[in-house]
């Protein structure tokens, strides 16, 4: 599994995702390659027809109404027998062994073998792309950041713009891909895929990391740092939403949210960098725990209102939760029943947060982040004072 180390790491190889933008519709090919030591993570945009030809879509398997099972209630491939085998197996494990996960985990620790890919081969080494002279390009850092629609951040570098680079930022950022060009080619926004983070990680994981390499002639230090003020930052929202920072010994993410609509209701989820850890046999790595979680919404309304405002306009279906009361729009993809608008929190905040990172170093800060019910506006507010003050701090040399 990909891994954050106490020295600089970049991909072993590309990869190429395209897909369209959940806010913009339009259609984008990304390509996330190799990079020096000290380049950080940055976009560049390139012409058509760069990338387009390196990504290959599954072919969807069409199957008639009466082949569907719709008994089955969720995406994981058992018959109706055999899932109800497993949950009996997974209720005996709550009564015999104090099981603490819900239904969905379990079977992702049980079955969920689809989901297990294999890293690059070590012999499979793609050396870095320089950046070039006249590229149009933006920095993956906290002065490029903007908001936009009160809905996402966007990182912005005179006329060129990359919307939406959050959930590509949150899975480099704790894969521990310090170094990386991202390359995007024909829409401004980076593809939503399912919702979530989980396709970025997996691609990252069967890519494989490195070392990242000094490149030649440089004299930089190929240290991964990362910032540790030692003071409490905070920032306050509306509506009681607050993200506060406080000084510590290991980077920790914990989120909360309060949504008035019973399936989902109070909800919250902490999460270490050293859950990545080979010591749990990675049991609490980023790609299990944060990666899967899709973004939720607290009613269809707002997906309305919020198309009519021009955003959403790729449509929710498939890649985001949508409360409606005590129950799902789209109950078959939940995949954390108790805390998935928490977890997906997370997974964005770390994003934002990777903003923070000086070049090849780590955006999430040495301590404790807090948040509750943050809107993106306030995670982009809250990184940038954070940036601020930890200016009079030094940054530190990560220990893993």
């Amino acid at each position: 599994m990909p891994t954050p180390k106490e020295y600089q790491q970049t991909l072993q190889k590309s990869f190429t995702i395209g897909g369209i933008g959940f806010h913009t519709g339009d259609y984008a090919f990304v390509k996330v390659k190799p990079a020096f030591a000290g380049d950080g993570r940055y976009f560049v945009r390139v012409p058509k027809g760069t990338n387009a030809n390196d990504y290959s879509p599954e072919k969807p398997e069409f199957v008639t109404r009466e082949q569907l099972d719709v008994r089955r209630g969720a995406d994981d491939g058992l018959q109706p027998e055999e899932r109800a085998q497993y949950f009996l197996k997974f209720l005996e494990k709550q009564d015999e062994e104090g099981y603490e996960g819900d239904f969905g985990e379990y079977l992702i620790e049980e079955i969920d073998d689809s989901l297990v890919v294999e890293s690059a081969n070590d012999a499979t080494i793609e050396e870095p792309t320089p950046r070039k002279d006249g590229e149009e390009w933006v920095p993956a850092t906290i002065n490029a950041a903007e908001i936009y629609g009160g809905v996402a951040s966007m990182l912005k570098n005179g006329n060129f713009y990359v919307m939406s680079p959050e959930t590509i930022l949150s899975a480099l950022e704790a894969c521990g891909v310090d170094n990386a060009r991202i390359e995007i080619e024909g829409g401004s926004e980076i593809p939503v895929a399912d919702g979530s983070a989980l396709t970025w990680a997996l691609e990252i994981q069967k890519s494989g990391i490195r070392e990242a390499p000094v490149a030649p002639g440089s004299s930089i230090s190929a240290d991964r740092r990362a910032p540790a003020p030692q003071e409490i930052i905070s920032v306050m929202g509306d509506d009681g939403a607050f993200i506060s920072f406080y000084p510590g010994d290991d980077s920790t993410v914990s989120a909360a949210v309060d949504f008035s609509e019973a399936i989902v209701g109070r909800q919250w989820v902490t999460w270490k960098t050293s859950d990545s850890s080979p010591d749990d046999d990675y049991y609490n790595h980023y790609r299990w725990k944060i990666a899967p979680a899709r973004t939720v919404f607290h009613s269809f309304a707002a997906v309305e209102e919020m198309f009519m405002d021009g955003l959403v306009q790729a449509g929710p279906d498939g890649c985001c939760l949508i409360a409606e009361g005590d129950s799902w729009y789209d109950p078959t993809i939940v995949r954390f029943a108790n805390d998935e608008a928490a977890r997906h929190t997370a997974q964005t905040l770390m994003g934002i947060m990777s903003l923070c990172a000086s070049p090849g170093g780590r955006g999430l800060p040495v301590g404790h982040i807090v948040a509750f019910n943050p809107t993106p506006e306030v995670q982009l507010e809250f990184a940038k004072e954070f940036a601020l003050q930890s200016k009079d701090y030094p940054t530190t040399i990560v220990h893993v």
